[in-house]
C-alpha cells in the first residue's frame, strides 16, 4: 500500500499547504477516474496503473466511490461495480481517504466562502488539502478559482494553500508534472 498520509484534520491547515513529502501526490476527482477507466483515456489509465514506476501517489476520498457506483448500481453493471470496489479496497493504486468531521468542517468553510461551490466538490477539495496533495486533477475548471481556504472563528485563524490544479483536457498530466506543460 502507498504511504499517502490520511486526512490530518486541522494540522494540515496550520502548515499553510507545505508538505514534507518529496513525492508528488495527486488527488483525483471522480470524473478523472471515469475518463480513465470507462471512457478509455489511455494516457490517464497508463498514468494511474504505472504510478509506482513514475514515483507518484494517488488519493481520493471515499465519496468518490459512491459517485462512481451510482450509475453502475442502477444499470447492474457488476464488472465496473467490482472493479471500483477492488480499486478502493486494495489501496495499491489509489489511497482512499475516509471522510471525517474535520474534513466536513473545512468543506463547509469552503462552501461558506464560495456560494457557487457544490458540496461534493468542497469535500473533494478539503480531502485534497487534508492528504497534503501537491496536485488536484480535475476537469472542473471552476475549482481553480479557489486559491486559499481561511476562516476566522473564536479568534483563531486557519489558512491553507490549495494544491496546484491540473486539467487533463489542457495538459498531458505526465508532462505537466515534469515541468514541460
Amino acid at each position: 500500500m502507498k504511504s499517502t498520509k490520511p486526512w490530518s484534520g486541522s494540522e494540515r491547515f496550520a502548515t499553510n499547504g507545505v508538505s514534507d513529502n518529496p513525492v508528488p501526490r495527486l488527488y483525483l476527482d471522480t470524473v478523472v477516474l471515469i475518463t480513465a477507466f470507462e471512457k478509455g483515456d489511455g494516457a490517464l489509465q497508463s498514468l494511474l496503473l504505472d504510478g509506482d514506476s513514475a514515483e507518484l501517489e494517488f488519493a481520493t476520498c471515499e465519496l468518490t466511490l459512491a459517485e462512481l457506483l451510482v450509475l453502475h448500481l442502477r444499470e447492474k453493471n457488476e464488472r465496473l461495480i467490482e472493479f471500483y470496489k477492488g480499486l478502493f479496497e486494495g489501496g495499491d493504486i489509489i489511497q482512499p481517504l475516509p471522510i471525517d468531521q474535520s474534513m466536513l468542517y473545512f468543506a463547509a468553510v469552503l462552501r461558506a466562502n464560495n456560494a457557487w461551490l457544490k458540496l461534493p466538490d468542497a469535500i473533494h477539495l478539503s480531502a485534497a488539502l487534508g492528504c497534503e496533495a501537491t496536485h488536484f486533477v480535475s476537469y472542473d475548471k471552476k475549482l481553480e478559482r479557489i486559491s486559499t481556504i481561511s476562516h476566522s472563528r473564536w479568534g483563531v485563524f486557519k489558512s491553507a494553500l490549495m494544491p496546484q490544479f491540473i486539467n487533463p483536457r489542457q495538459y498531458d498530466v505526465s508532462r505537466f508534472l515534469d515541468g514541460e506543460g
